[in-house]
């Protein structure tokens, strides 16, 4: 493994490229080369791409109108990748959002691009880790909208600074209750091992709905009771 300094040729760099891989961690960035992937072919990998293959499916499904019509949209959605940087987001890459979120709701394919770019983000949320008890979760709406749903992402930090841990981000679960405390301790389970008391978890909460585009995360930072 390598580390390197961003400098004047060489700025902010994430992802892989031929056999190295540019990622961050508690001493800074650095490159390492990425290992032989295995495909152990558990039930979350699948159902993953099974989602994902039925939404390219649904794609290649819609008219050249309708595709030009999400490619339009996209481009007026503002959008900002992992280094922090504005990035052009794609219509393939708007309409999978919209699939993700919807469908699991009873929405079916969403054959036409949504009427709003974005609703507003959640008022608040309120996460409540544990290591002794079950975990909660407590997302406020906005008031300015009504969404159907909202959407937690978490990433476990590796260190005492935990704005320098974010790479490992992980789908925990989606509920339709707002201002209710919502037990995640299941969900929590099936993605993370157990919690241990006074690490530090970081958290992304969304909202969305069928006529609206995801909002922007709320985010935050939470400590295991």
């Amino acid at each position: 493994m390598a580390i390197f300094a961003p400098g004047a040729l060489t700025g902010p760099i994430s992802g892989t490229v031929a056999g190295l891989n540019f990622a961050h961690g508690p001493a800074g960035p650095y490159i390492r080369r990425t290992a032989s992937r295995c495909d152990p072919r558990t039930a979350p990998q699948l159902a993953v791409r099974a989602t994902y293959s039925a939404a390219a499916a649904a794609w290649r499904a819609l008219t050249t109108i309708q595709r030009t019509g999400w490619r339009t949209t996209a481009a007026r959605v503002s959008h900002t990748n992992r280094l922090g940087l504005r990035s052009p987001l794609s219509g393939w890459n708007l309409f999978l959002s919209r699939y993700l979120f919807p469908c699991p709701y009873g929405y079916g394919r969403p054959d036409i691009p949504p009427t709003g770019l974005h609703s507003a983000p959640p008022t608040s949320a309120t996460l409540t880790l544990s290591s002794v008890a079950d975990s909660t979760c407590n997302v406020v709406a906005p008031s300015a909208s009504f969404p159907d749903h909202w959407h937690l992402s978490m990433a476990r930090s590796c260190s005492n600074t935990p704005t320098t841990s974010l790479n490992y981000w992980r789908l925990v679960t989606m509920d339709p209750m707002f201002s209710f405390a919502v037990n995640i301790q299941d969900e929590l389970n099936a993605v993370f091992s157990p919690l241990r008391q006074g690490e530090v978890f970081l958290s992304r909460v969304l909202v969305g709905s069928f006529d609206y585009a995801p909002s922007p995360s709320l985010t935050g930072t939470h400590t295991v009771a």
